[in-house]
């Protein structure tokens, strides 16, 4: 789980600081990640 909330958290700032690309699928890709983390959590 740890794994993905730094990947999450280095794609949102590399998009904040460095002025990554947000398109739309790279933001639906984020957001699926982040129901994935959720869904781990609220299972296990």
């Amino acid at each position: 789980m740890w794994v993905g909330i730094g990947a999450l958290g280095t794609v949102v700032l590399g998009i904040l600081i460095y002025g990554d690309s947000a398109s739309p699928l790279r933001l639906a890709s984020l957001a699926l990640v982040l129901v994935g983390l959720v869904g781990l959590k609220l299972a296990g």
